[in-house]
């Protein structure tokens, strides 16, 4: 998983015009309210967000699948995730996206795929920063 929380050791406050992830939120990295607070953050007024999070929340299978979801519990459990979801969906997004009165989402659909090696959709989103 990402430790998103270093990007404020990286880079300075109000410096980006554009962020982007692909394929990484829900799934490798949290999203959550810390981590959309420090993306805003980074970003400058009249900017950008632009992310994919898969919409069913976790393309893991199997046994694989059932342990990360007991992990998942086990860390809410012990206090180690804020307000994580690390499995995160589409409706949680949308509440965490709430709380904030800085951003307003420019863009969002849903984009289905089905080829012979994945099937599955993404969320697209794009978020504006507007203070």
């Amino acid at each position: 998983n990402l430790d998103l929380t270093r990007f404020n050791q990286l880079y300075p406050e109000y410096n980006f015009d554009l962020i982007y992830s692909i394929g990484v939120f829900g799934e490798h990295a949290f999203m959550d309210i810390t981590t959309l607070e420090i993306v805003i953050k980074h970003m400058k007024v009249n900017s950008f967000f632009f992310f994919t999070i898969y919409q069913g929340g976790l393309r893991r299978k199997g046994i694989l699948r059932l342990c990360i979801k007991l992990l998942n519990i086990l860390l809410n459990q012990l206090g180690l995730r804020k307000s994580a979801m690390y499995i995160s969906r589409e409706s949680n997004l949308d509440d965490i996206i709430s709380k904030f009165d800085n951003i307003n989402v420019k863009y969002k659909t849903l984009k289905s795929t089905n080829t012979q090696n994945w099937t599955g959709s993404h969320m697209i989103y794009i978020i504006e920063k507007i203070v």
